[in-house]
Formats: structure tokens, sequence, C-alpha cells
């Protein structure tokens, strides 16, 4: 027993000692990579940094359009210590490239395209990084630049809703928006085509009280808008039914022509909300029937409703045809 008491101690004291030295051994090869590392970083590299660049100073009322570069690729000569802090700064730190500061030639006698030797911006983009880096080349080796006339225009915006209304529900007219346009701004070819701009889709399922959200605009690549949403309102009530008499009118009659349709009025029937029920009268109707539809010979004339308001829905009018008797 005591024997075996001894070999187990003497096992957990080789494993402890054979720890030590691991840890021991980890602690300078970390040390010793370290150092490594810092002594890298101390000697000058040849290497290339995908830098971002944000072009400024466009010509008066011009705005960039097409596939401008958003990145440059410089090959640089510098210390490690710089590559790597550039590196992990330069998606965040554009360098901006002035256009005013450089003479850019046409195209083809093209007046909006233009081109520019990426050699010509080298002192420009170096000025901007450290001074402890210097850049050898740039890629592309050529920038071409589209430029496109900046305008701005009123533009109506289209709602893009889905939504039914409850049972005994109506809307009160249509939905509307605040504002019901908006003022966007962006190259002339695209505006010159853009007759207005809708909302993003929403359906609101049903809806059985009035309405009011905000609703997102519909953002159009390369133009800016001055708001990026709109209040919109739905206005919904009960509705009810109303019926009222119209007479009927008579078109195309002759001046020497008397002609008597039997009956001489219809009777319409219709759904309206609460609130415009008072509004419901005769007048906002018109009924007309045709006198050259006599000439065919038939013993009766069509009715067809020509002007009913739009705050009404459902509507239903008797008879559909009437009788007449043409007097000469």
């Amino acid at each position: 027993m005591e024997m075996r008491n001894f070999l187990h101690r003497a096992n957990d004291e080789e494993k402890i000692a054979y720890r030590k030295k691991a840890m021991i051994f980890a602690f300078f090869l970390v040390l010793s990579l370290i150092f490594w590392f810092i002594n890298a970083l101390s000697k000058s590299y040849i290497t290339t940094i995908n830098y971002p660049v944000r072009y400024t100073d466009l010509p008066a009322g011009k705005t960039l359009i097409g596939d401008t570069p958003d990145y440059l690729v410089l090959k640089v000569s510098a210390h490690g210590y710089s590559i790597l802090r550039h590196k992990l700064s330069s998606r965040y730190l554009p360098v901006n490239l002035s256009l005013r500061s450089f003479y850019m030639q046409h195209i083809n006698k093209d007046d909006s395209l233009f081109f520019l030797q990426s050699r010509f911006t080298r002192e420009h983009i170096n000025a901007q990084l450290s001074s402890e880096i210097q850049i050898l080349e740039i890629n592309p080796d050529t920038l071409y630049f589209r430029f496109a006339s900046l305008v701005t225009k009123k533009i109506p915006v289209l709602l893009n809703l889905s939504f039914k209304p409850d049972k005994q529900m109506i809307t009160i007219g249509s939905p509307v928006s605040e504002p019901d346009s908006v003022i966007a701004t962006g190259p002339d070819y695209i505006l010159d085509t853009l007759s207005s701009i809708h909302t993003v889709h929403k359906n609101l399922g049903v809806v059985s009280q009035t309405i009011e959200r905000k609703i997102d605009l519909q953002q159009i690549n390369e133009i800016n808008l001055k708001t990026n949403n709109v209040n919109v309102f739905i206005g919904i009530e009960k509705f009810t039914e109303k019926t009222l008499a119209v007479p009927l009118e008579i078109t195309n009659r002759p001046d020497s022509t008397e002609i008597i349709t039997f009956p001489a009025v219809i009777e319409i029937t219709c759904q309206v909300g609460l609130s415009n029920f008072p509004k419901v009268q005769p007048q906002l109707f018109r009924a007309q029937v045709d006198f050259n539809e006599s000439i065919n010979g038939t013993g009766n004339l069509t009715v067809n409703l020509t002007k009913q308001p739009d705050f009404v829905r459902s509507i239903k009018y008797s008879p559909r045809k009437v009788e007449y008797l043409i007097i000469k």
C-alpha cells in the first residue's frame, strides 16, 4: 500500500515538472514570435492597398453617373507598421479626389464623358496619406467620368396599398398622402422619365377604423428625395343605403321632335358613408337615353348612368330600359 502511494506521488511530481517546462517553452516561444513580428514590421515592404475614394468638387450643376470606381488599388512602399495601420483603417477613411484640381479630357468629343490618367493624381492622394507611405502605382491607370446635369423636380406620390374595409364599413374618399408630392434631385436623364414616386407596398388587411400611418417611399438609384416617407390617411366609417329618384335626360334629340319616356325617372340605390349621407342628392347623378337608338325601331331605350359622385359605391338603378313615345 505504501509503495502504491509512493508511485502515485512520483507520477504527480513528474506531471507538474512537465507542465512547468511546457509553460516555460510556450512563454519563450510567444516572446520570440513577438520579437520576430516587431522586427518584421520595422522593415520596408512593397505591397498593394485597396483604398476607398470619394470624388469631390464636381463641375457645377453636374453629378457622376456610371461605373466610376469606389476603390483605388495603390501599390505602395512603406514600413510594415504603416502598411498594417492603413490596411486596418483604409475602409473607414477614404481619400478625397478633387476633380477641379485636374485637367480632364473629353472622349470622342462627348461633352459628358471625360478621362484622367491616375498617375497625375499620385501627389494629390499621397498628401492625404501618412508621410511614411510612398505611392508607386495607381490602378486603374485611367479613370473615366461620365457626368449628367443635376436637376430638381416635383413628383407626385402614388400609394401602393392593399386593404379591405370591414363589414358594414366604407372608405371616405380615396386614401391620401401628406405630402402628395416630393422634391427629387438627380440626373436629368432619369428625372425626365420619372412621372411618379411609389410608396413601398403595405398590406393593411381588413380595416375597421380610420388609419393614419407613416409609410416609406421607394428609393431610386441616383435620386435624392427631400423626404423619404409620407403620412398616409385612410378614412373609414360605417355606411348605409340611400334610394332616390333621378330624372332621365335625352341626348341627340332633334329640336323639332319631342320624346316621352315611360317612366320619366329612374330609381337609384347606392351605399354611402354616414358623413356623406346628406350630400347624396339627385343632381349629383345623370341618367341618359340616346334618341338615336330609336332609329333602329326597337321598342325601348337603354338607360346609361353617366355621372355619379365618387363617395358612393355599389350603385344599382332601375329600370335599365324604358319605353318611349315620339311626338313630331
